[in-house]
């Protein structure tokens, strides 16, 4: 019992030291990791002639494929010392950011054949053998050492660029030497499509996983594999495939791909770059190549249809459709205004909801909608509108919009929040064919847009005596702006700590011990009591 005892206490200590170890790591970044790794001195050696610790330092993600110290006494004699010379650190820089890929690749993301790109624009091939894993010729010794800004894995070899094999196997051989895309040949072979996919190419195929085809409605797949059906069979796998060789980095956000079939595939990207989706499915794996072309692996089935239209529905079509804004589609008949949204754009609509319109003052809708005050429903609705296409990654905090009617809104950006003029943007990137759609949960008011930024006097070491309505972090010019385009705001407090503190009318100021605050004043015309 005391044996059993001691074996799992000490089972529990390593247990905690691996997990506290990996903590630590994962605080430091790819240099402090390389630096405490006396098998990877040369590579630290090689980053500080070349300059590159600071990139590597923040930043990223980025997955580096660290050589270790006997990989760099592997090169040829004379070619280390002549890299780390002064006048050769541009080859240097080439060589050391072929090691460095884009985005944070573990081991269980890396398969057979996959090309990775570095941050050199270069590409690298991914080699798996069982449990080994091979960068071009050169043997992961020690895979998913994680930093603070992306993933190491050591490697027994320095990569040269060039090195990289070059695919054998076509797309069809790497689909039968892939478990999880059994059922995608299956349908290649009732479709009679082997012998295409393994001809010359260049190909790009979107390959649905065993689990996609699955997920289709019961009955559809065995239905398309019948003999009869196969012209059927035919037109959706194709709808898979494109012309040409497209890589992950080649595809654009909204982008039209056209298949083999003659239809259009559209290409979403998101997050940075680190979220790609064909119509509607994602992509899984990206660049696994190919002597033909390229394979990307995605989780849904594309069915020709599903693809959005590059010309489709308008903003008003959109607005028609959604059940939550016909008190908008019947203001924008009131106002004439169907046609002009309806129309080439692009325009960029703030949408109020029918409870953003309910909650204006009684009567105001029903005033604005009579005949004779069509006037102000145009202006009312044109403060909802801007020229151009302005999407939610294109939004700035502070940014102003110039509407179609002539005036400013004023957009506020808070984490993942965004705000136009006090409105909240409730769902944001609705794209039609003329433009796109921010649904909004409140009615914009000509007017209620924070006011133009104000020049703040400083006063140093003083502070507010009642409690602020808002704090938030942001430099010092910045929380002066703040206030002046707040309506409610007259003065405005800012720490030693970079936080700003917004006061209204009814706070009064006095001197502050703590030293390092500063109270800003608009315009000079506020009375601070205590001075």
């Amino acid at each position: 019992m005391t044996r059993t005892l001691t074996l799992l206490l000490t089972a529990c200590l390593a247990a905690t030291v691996a997990q506290a170890q990996q903590n630590l790591r994962r605080g430091q970044s790819i240099v402090d990791l390389a630096v405490a790794s006396p098998n990877l001195s040369t590579l630290v050696t090689a980053l500080k002639a070349a300059d590159l610790v600071d990139t590597l330092s923040g930043g990223g993600p980025f997955t580096v494929f660290a050589p270790t110290n006997a990989a760099f006494a592997a090169l040829q004699p004379g070619v280390l010392d002549n890299l780390l010379k002064p006048e050769n650190k541009a080859q240097l820089v080439d060589l050391l950011t072929y090691h460095v890929a884009v985005g944070d690749a573990h081991a269980k993301d890396l398969m057979d054949m996959q090309m990775l790109i570095t941050e050199e624009g270069k590409r690298l091939t991914v080699r798996t053998a069982g449990s080994d894993i091979f960068i071009n010729s050169a043997k992961v010794v020690t895979a998913d050492v994680d930093a603070s800004n992306g993933v190491v894995h050591i490697v027994d070899a320095v990569l040269v660029p060039g090195s990289d094999p070059k695919p054998k196997n076509s797309i069809v051989d790497l689909a039968v030497a892939t478990p999880n895309l059994s059922t995608l040949v299956t349908a290649l072979k009732a479709a009679d499509l082997v012998d295409t996919l393994s001809g010359v190419g260049p190909f790009t195929v979107f390959a649905p996983t065993n689990a996609a085809f699955a997920a289709l409605q019961p009955g559809v797949l065995d239905y398309l594999l019948k003999p009869e059906n196969k012209a059927q069979l035919v037109d959706l796998l194709t709808y898979h495939v494109a012309s040409a060789d497209a890589h992950a980095k080649d595809l654009m956000d909204m982008q039209m791909l056209t298949t083999v079939e003659g239809k259009n595939v559209t290409v979403r990207v998101a997050g940075n770059g680190t979220a790609i989706f064909i119509n509607s499915a994602k992509v899984t794996t990206a660049d696994v190549g190919a002597c033909n072309g390229i394979v990307h692996i995605i989780d849904a089935v594309l069915m020709p249809g599903d693809a959005p239209k590059p010309a489709g529905k308008s903003i008003v079509d959109l607005a028609v459709a959604d059940p939550d804004l016909s008190t908008l589609v019947m203001a924008l008949k009131a106002a004439d205004l169907v046609n002009t949204l309806s129309g080439a754009g692009p325009f960029t609509v703030f949408a109020p909801t029918n409870e953003a319109f309910a909650a204006l003052p009684k009567g105001v809708l029903a005033n604005l909608l009579k005949p004779k005050n069509k006037a102000q429903l145009v202006d009312l609705l044109t403060y909802h509108v801007a020229s151009g296409e302005v999407h939610k990654k294109d939004l700035m905090d502070m940014q102003m919009l110039t509407t179609v009617e002539g005036k400013n809104v004023t957009v506020r950006v808070d984490g993942n929040d965004i705000l136009i003029n006090s409105a909240k943007v409730t769902t944001a990137d609705d794209d039609a064919s003329n433009g796109v759609v921010h649904i909004i949960d409140a009615v914009l008011m000509p007017g209620d847009a924070p006011k133009p930024a104000s020049t703040c006097s400083v006063h140093h070491n003083m502070a507010m005596s009642a409690d602020f309505y808002k704090n938030v972090k942001i430099s010092q010019s910045a929380c002066c702006s703040l206030c002046s385009r707040d309506s409610r705001c007259r003065t405005a407090v800012y720490s030693p700590k970079g936080e700003c503190h917004l006061h209204d009318a009814t706070d009064s100021a006095h001197p502050f011990a703590d030293r390092g605050w500063m109270l800003m004043t608009l315009g000079g015309n506020v009375k601070l009591a205590g001075w």
